[in-house]
């Protein structure tokens, strides 16, 4: 018995040694490509931490992110995003469903204004939990918002509202993605439907949403009324080389079938020598809603 546990022994310090000795070398040829300073630093690769884990990945995972967590800020700014790519992708890697080291990661990219960063790991979740709809929502803020890259943010927002279309918000956001994009017909359906959605309901939900929908089609009706006669007044002013003296003249010259009336139903003010048209109507709340 004892010589059959010794050669047990023996067999486990041979195997770990079979481990360690690779692990060893790429470590050292990884550490030489960092600045001198900071070649302490290494994690290992995913293939290596998925077997030193030895089965509880889910563990090493959440005890990377807890000292990614502390000691983010303790490195060189000038090696911190490098190190911060390969600690989320070995800890993504041990955990794919791991949500909240996705957002996180996009987070610390997000201070460095690091955008292929920060959609490479939203990318990466986005791909991991195909059912999630947080980590599009989440990338879909930060084009929004922050990056002010519109057509990238539709891209996310899109991906989550199909994940999960009984989340008003999403198409909220959506709509408003649309709209600061120009595509004022489409956000405008957005809302139409949100309104539709809610319409008849009573209750704090569906009073909220019916009020931002209600108030995003007066605006974008408006918004693309005005951009009709504008362009009418443009064509006018480009044939005849003056502007028009009333509106009507763009109808009677055959630039318009008719002069569109504002979201309220009153005619626009036009303003026959700079050529600016207005509408001096105003959204009204208790008009289309009562008094709550």
């Amino acid at each position: 018995m004892q010589r059959v546990k010794t050669i047990l022994g023996l067999l486990v310090i041979a195997g770990l040694f079979a481990v360690v000795v690779p692990v060893h070398r790429d470590m050292r040829a990884l550490t030489k490509t960092y600045p001198g300073d900071y070649q302490a630093y290494f994690i290992p690769s995913s293939g290596y931490m998925k077997v030193m884990s030895l089965g509880y990945r889910n563990f090493w995972a959440d005890l990377l992110y807890l000292w990614t967590l502390q000691y983010y800020d303790y490195y060189n700014m000038k090696v911190r995003y490098t190190y911060l790519h390969h600690t989320f992708e070995v800890i993504t890697d041990l955990d794919p469903k791991f949500r909240e080291a996705y957002i996180m990661g996009a987070l610390f990219a997000f201070i460095n204004k690091d955008w292929k960063l920060l959609y490479q790991m939203e990318d990466k979740g986005i791909e991991k939990n195909p059912k999630d709809y947080i980590i599009p929502y989440d990338a879909g803020c930060y084009a929004l918002f922050s990056e002010k890259n519109y057509t990238r943010a539709i891209h996310y927002f899109r991906i989550a509202l199909r994940r999960n279309p009984d989340q008003p918000f999403l198409k909220d956001l959506l709509a408003n993605a649309y709209r600061y994009r120009g595509d004022l017909k489409t956000s405008l359906n957005y809302w139409q439907e949100m309104y539709k959605q809610y319409k008849g309901q009573d209750n704090y939900k569906a009073n909220y949403y019916k009020m931002a929908a209600a108030r995003h089609i007066w605006k974008i009706r408006n918004e693309l009324n005005e951009q009709q006669i504008k362009a009418a007044l443009e064509a006018y002013h480009k044939k005849y080389g003056r502007n028009p003296q009333t509106l009507a003249d763009l109808v009677g010259a055959g630039f318009m079938d008719a002069i569109p009336q504002d979201p309220a139903g009153n005619p626009y003010s036009y303003d026959s020598w700079t050529g600016k048209v207005t509408c001096t109507s105003q959204f009204n709340i208790k008009a289309a809603f009562g008094q709550w």
